[in-house]
């Protein structure tokens, strides 16, 4: 399987070239980070509003919604034996000009689940 982000909201998956499946996730605005379990029978998705939706793959059903608290999810990765999922994003609580200026690091958060 190959899945993708399209626009803001949308995932697509293809196998061998076609198009299996979609799906449009309701008032929640996908990152570009995603990944598979090893069995591909799982996709796991970052969300920008501070959560990873877990997928049944091809069908893309939602398995669960994972809240995340460090900010919007900028990646996400399952361990080798797929028994927990991990994901990490940036809280950049700087405001405006200011933090720009700075030229400080945002703080980095991190989540695990099993």
């Amino acid at each position: 399987y190959t899945a993708a982000v399209e626009g803001r909201a949308t995932l697509r998956v293809w196998e061998s070239g076609e198009e299996v499946a979609w799906t449009s996730v309701d008032d929640m605005v996908l990152s570009m980070a995603m990944c598979a379990h090893a069995s591909g029978e799982l996709l796991a998705v970052g969300v920008a509003s501070r959560s990873v939706v877990l997928l049944s793959v091809p069908d893309l059903e939602e398995i669960a919604e994972l809240r995340h608290e460090g900010g919007p999810v900028s990646c996400v990765a399952f361990s080798p034996d797929g028994g927990m999922l991990a994901s990490g994003g940036a809280r950049d609580t700087r405001k405006g000009a200011k933090a720009r200026a700075s030229g400080e690091a945002p703080r980095l958060k991190a989540a695990v689940w099993r």
